[in-house]
């Protein structure tokens, strides 16, 4: 019995040392592929990241972060698999699920990120970005009201959300609330005043509320920034 015990107790020592190893390399890599990926080298994390993945194959973080990388290269193949490895290992990671989700909105996928997304908040992911992208899925969808009430709930979490006054903006004139998009867009406007969308917004949503000169005056602004629809209206309706 005494050898028995002294066996386990080796191999658990060999174990422990072989874990403690690849720690000890895998750290340095994955900090070597995020400093690349920040910097905006995400070829060079890409090959980093799979170096941590060589190194620890079971190492997830790894695969999520290779597939982000993946998605700034446009290879969309790549970073679905990833994010597929992490999921059907880690079910309930809602960061995976949204990374998912964001390429599926790129590839204009948009009810299957929207089923991605529902995950995501489901599983935890309920922060103002989680919701306004959620959002962004919804008014591709349509689902202009169910889209709103996110932009709400980014709006609520996170106050100076401009992106989310903006498209709920937008959203809101798609129903035809001509008041509450021009509340939405000139919230965006004091946020920051060097948005082409938001003047562009809110010279829109004062043309359907009839005030032309306000309107005008919005989509000369938006114009002069370089918004080509704002331009297009203003030679149509600003004469």
């Amino acid at each position: 019995m005494k050898n028995f015990c002294f066996i386990i107790a080796l191999l658990f020592s060999i174990s422990s040392n072989v874990i403690a190893q690849k720690v000890s390399l895998v750290n340095p890599s994955l900090d070597k592929a995020n400093k690349y990926y920040d910097a905006g080298l995400y070829k060079e994390a890409i090959a980093e990241y799979s170096k941590t993945i060589y190194i620890e194959p079971s190492f997830m973080q790894a695969y999520n972060n290779r597939g982000l990388a993946k998605l700034e290269v446009n290879d969309f193949t790549g970073a679905l698999a990833d994010f597929n490895k992490v999921i059907g290992k880690e079910p309930k990671n809602a960061e995976a699920y949204r990374n998912r989700a964001t390429l599926k909105i790129r590839k204009q996928d948009y009810a299957g990120a929207l089923s991605d997304y529902d995950k995501a908040v489901a599983l935890g992911a309920n922060d103002a970005d989680a919701y306004f992208n959620r959002g962004i899925a919804k008014v591709y969808l349509n689902q202009q009201k169910d889209a709103i009430a996110d932009f709400d709930k980014s709006i609520t979490m996170k106050p100076d959300a401009i992106d989310s006054y903006i498209e709920r903006g937008f959203a809101k004139m798609n129903l035809r609330d001509n008041k509450g998009a021009l509340a939405d867009f000139s919230e965006a406007v004091k946020l920051d005043p060097k948005l082409a969308n938001a003047y562009y917004g809110r010279g829109y949503s004062q043309l359907m509320l009839n005030n032309k000169t306000a309107a005008c005056t919005d989509l000369q602004k938006a114009a002069q920034m370089g918004s080509r629809e704002a331009r297009e209206l203003q030679t149509k309706s600003c004469k």
